[in-house]
């Protein structure tokens, strides 16, 4: 979200930037466990974990982002020592050297043994009109590409996603509905794989962002269809429990199906949590997930404690809307 939230600053700014997209070669492949286990344990996370990271599981793209966060703060810190520089200055003066795009490749590949593939990487240019970019993209050997993209599996855009660019996730949906003999299958199996495999490819999608109605209503029937009916026709005579109470808990009657709406709503106000506690401005109200309704459900739900000001940062003030 945050990637999102700074692509459209520069585009309804007008600044003149570049979004550098780097593919690492074999990502999923190529992360050692040992490394991911250090890390997780660093950031506090328990110390038992299971094991295996494959592409396709939805829990992978949130690992890889916690396995490759530190070359984030390499960077970073390159940066304030002066051995990288941010791109100033007017379109004449913009020039991104090779020995950065060296620097950047060994880091990712010294701390994580991962190397940048640069053949399947792309640079997207915002608001770069009248800019020649041939002169300052010359040493990174990048394609050049446009919005929308996709980024660690998610659409990525500088303007609003249209209902189009989530049609990935249904194309996924029916792939995997079409690999599966649901006639072969027990309605326990069918409720097994509903429940881990296509909600969950939904979860990562709501994660981040805020998807069309008709985008759940259209996921809500296919996990619908299938758990009833697998592969055939669905009639209301296969139907055992009806779809409202198959997403309640197991405790209350239902089938313990995640219901994808309220849930895209919890998450959402995961973000105005974050906002509010991390200070942050980099989630404005203009371009946060959030709807008028999750900020006054949020609104209702917290409460504000006016303390002695101590954990006040200096020179800072921040408010959450509700």
């Amino acid at each position: 979200m945050t990637v999102r939230n700074q692509i459209r600053h520069y585009q309804r700014n007008k600044t003149p930037s570049l979004f550098l997209k780097l593919d690492i070669a074999k990502a999923f492949d190529s992360v050692r466990w040992e490394y991911l286990l250090m890390l997780l344990q660093h950031l506090g996370f328990p110390t038992r974990h299971g094991r295996g990271l494959r592409q396709g599981d939805p829990l992978s793209p949130l690992l890889f982002v916690i396995a490759i966060d530190p070359l984030q703060k390499l960077l970073g810190a390159a940066t304030e020592l002066g051995l990288l520089s941010k791109l100033r200055g007017r379109a004449s003066n913009l020039r991104i050297s090779s020995m950065q795009m060296t620097l950047q490749s060994s880091c990712t590949n010294e701390e994580g043994r991962l190397v940048t593939n640069f053949h399947k990487s792309s640079v997207i240019p915002i608001r770069c009109n009248g800019i020649d970019l041939s002169s300052v993209l010359e040493s990174i050997p990048a394609r050049r590409a446009t919005f929308p993209t996709k980024y660690l599996g998610l659409p990525l855009s500088n303007s609003r996603l249209q209902k189009v660019d989530f049609q990935f996730l249904i194309d996924k949906i029916l792939g995997k509905l079409n690999s599966w003999n649901g006639r072969n299958l027990t309605a326990a199996g069918r409720l097994t794989l509903v429940k881990s495999v296509i909600t969950s490819q939904a979860v990562y999608l709501l994660s981040s962002l805020r998807v069309p109605k008709d985008l759940m209503k259209c996921v809500d029937a296919k996990r619908h269809h299938f758990l009833w009916a697998g592969m055939e026709r669905l009639t209301g005579g296969k139907c055992k429990v009806n779809w409202i109470r198959s997403a309640r808990p197991k405790a209350c009657g239902g089938l313990g199906i995640l219901h994808l709406a309220r849930f895209a709503r919890a998450l959402r106000l995961r973000w105005l949590w974050q906002e509010w506690s991390s200070h942050s401005s980099a989630s404005s109200p203009s371009d946060s997930n959030c709807t008028t309704t999750d900020r006054l459900l949020f609104a209702a739900a917290t409460t504000l404690t006016v303390g002695d000001g101590a954990r006040l940062p200096s020179g800072t003030a921040h408010g959450c809307e509700g």
